[in-house]
């Protein structure tokens, strides 16, 4: 699976194909996601979303929860299997193509560097899937506690921001190389 995703992103790894996948991102992500971080907090008291967090215990997780209106708790487990799925699994196209297109130009083919910039995003989103799924069911049977499950969850947060930014650290990274290389092959002004 792993040699088929980075086939399919050397092959598609376009300006073309990531400006597009960028902007489903915005369209079927950024927007929904918007609203659903403004539909929860609704309820006031500094309610977010547990997965916009970086870390959190379970305390702190039901806590939270608590502070969520019974509208806001049913809108969470729904967007939990929606929009909180499509929007990262667009995002990560998005850094998987860009990563590659901008990698290509400074690796060879089958290089770490390229298979991370791809796998940290097909990771990023299995840990944001199951993160999802464990914190649906805390939401779901809320007032209930499972102080595992959300040991848990707090723990794929976690994870998935690791991941998420230690790829976006290597894109970035790749841009900076490839900006600094620009640069230095100018001719200096007269």
């Amino acid at each position: 699976m792993l040699r088929r995703a980075l086939e399919l992103c050397d092959r598609h790894a376009d300006v073309r194909t990531i400006l597009a996948a960028l902007a489903a991102s915005v369209v079927l992500g950024v927007i929904p996601l918007s609203y659903a971080v403004a539909r929860i907090g609704a309820g006031g008291q500094g309610a977010v979303p547990l997965d916009i967090l970086n870390a959190y215990t379970p305390a702190e997780a039901y806590a939270m929860i608590g502070r969520y209106s019974a509208d806001a708790r049913e809108y969470y487990v729904l967007n939990a299997f929606t929009a909180d799925v499509l929007g990262p699994a667009l995002f990560g196209l998005t850094i998987a193509l860009l990563g590659t297109a901008l990698l290509r130009q400074l690796t060879a083919p089958g290089s770490w560097w390229r298979t991370a910039a791809v796998l940290g995003p097909l990771v990023g989103f299995a840990v944001d899937v199951v993160e999802n799924a464990a914190l649906a069911v805390l939401v779901a049977g809320f007032p209930e506690r499972h102080d595992d499950l959300a040991l848990f969850a707090g723990a794929a947060t976690t994870a998935k921001r690791v991941v998420i930014f230690a790829t976006w650290a290597l894109v970035l990274g790749a841009a900076l190389v490839l900006l600094v290389r620009t640069l230095m092959r100018r001719p200096a002004a007269p």
